[in-house]
């Protein structure tokens, strides 16, 4: 499967499984709709922003594929992403542009929250894992795949 096909299958599962209570009610406290970006872990973490700021949005949520502790599992992993504009964490970690999506995953926990500077702007990233796991055979392999390239 190509990179284009990837996205649409994690974007898919991704409607399928629904985002969860917590994902629903931070987007209302945002004050916006729920915008959900499909991504592979090796994508640009800025590139991955912009796609939330090129629909005039301050927020959106990054879902992507990711290993969990089993070897052989997949599951998929929702970062939501807000600019920081007012906000004053105290947490500061400066990203470069070759930072990837994994990069932020293999740094956050999920259920932490973190203010990071991407860039000239700095945002409040918050992960979170869901539990089922991605049982379609074909779709774990492509992904796998991607995911170590």
């Amino acid at each position: 499967m190509n990179e284009i096909a990837l996205r649409q299958l994690i974007g898919r599962m991704a409607s399928l499984s629904g985002p969860d209570d917590h994902l629903i009610e931070w987007a209302a406290r945002a004050g916006e709709d729920l915008f959900i970006v499909p991504v592979l872990p090796n994508d640009g973490l800025n590139e991955s922003i912009s796609i939330i700021h090129s629909k005039g949005l301050r927020s959106g949520v990054l879902v992507t594929a990711t290993p969990p502790q089993k070897k052989n599992e997949l599951v998929l992993s929702w970062i939501a992403v807000e600019s920081a504009t007012g906000q004053d964490d105290g947490d500061d970690l400066p990203t470069t542009p070759s930072t990837t999506v994994g990069d932020l995953l293999r740094i956050l926990q999920p259920g932490s929250s973190m203010t990071i500077r991407c860039g000239s702007e700095e945002f409040v990233f918050q992960p979170n894992t869901s539990q089922q796991q991605i049982t379609d055979k074909q779709a774990v392999k492509s992904l796998r795949k991607a995911i170590s390239a």
